[in-house]
């Protein structure tokens, strides 16, 4: 039997990882939670938290297991879907870094549990598109090991929410945020670029 290169498979999942991470935009999404759940005991927030991720994890599951198959479908190459997905994350990207709170992303505080806050707060349109569109060059399972850990850490995150606003403060976060959305601009042209290539040759 060959040995598992473990190296290569932890590049791998960093590749998936971080372009997931970016699109979830944990620090974008505490401000919005914490008004959202704003004077909610801790123990309901606490079963929202756990509600909202899983409905995020099986919503993202199912999109990256079967999206492709859909797309197909209704005659859409995966160039198509490039090119529309970095027009998508690259005006979710744009929108974030010019405005001061995520405008597309305001609910209904009436409205609390897995929606919005499971979709599409933690698992929106941009994690959707990523998700699918790294399927295709990494695989199923490791896209979804990326998905899940990104869905735990945005959970953790969630849960300490107030801890978090009391270290890091309310200028820091917004820091954070934008350079995610920046990250996230970035990674839209990459595939925009690649799609546009992929139509070609």
């Amino acid at each position: 039997m060959s040995e598992v290169d473990y190296s290569a498979l932890l590049k791998t999942f960093m590749l998936c990882l971080i372009p997931i991470l970016v699109a979830v935009d944990p620090p974008g999404i505490l401000p919005m939670f914490a008004s959202l759940t704003k004077g909610i005991d801790p123990d309901r927030r606490s079963k929202l938290v756990y509600s909202s991720a899983l409905t995020a994890l099986i919503v993202g599951t199912v999109f990256i297991a079967t999206g492709d198959r859909v797309l197909s479908y209704m005659g859409i190459t995966m160039a198509d879907f490039t090119i529309a997905g970095g027009i998508v994350l690259l005006m979710v990207s744009v929108t974030d870094l010019i405005t001061t709170e995520k405008l597309h992303r305001q609910v209904d505080p009436e409205s609390l549990g897995p929606v919005p806050i499971g979709v599409p707060l933690m698992v929106g349109p941009a994690v959707l598109t990523t998700g699918l569109l790294l399927r295709q060059h990494y695989g199923f399972w490791m896209t979804f090991a990326a998905l899940f850990v990104c869905v735990a850490v945005t959970g953790a995150a969630l849960l300490a929410t107030s801890f978090f606003q009391r270290v890091v403060g309310k200028t820091a976060e917004q820091v954070l945020s934008k350079l995610a959305s920046l990250l996230l601009a970035a990674l839209a042209v990459m595939l925009i670029r690649k799609g546009i290539v992929a139509s070609f040759f």
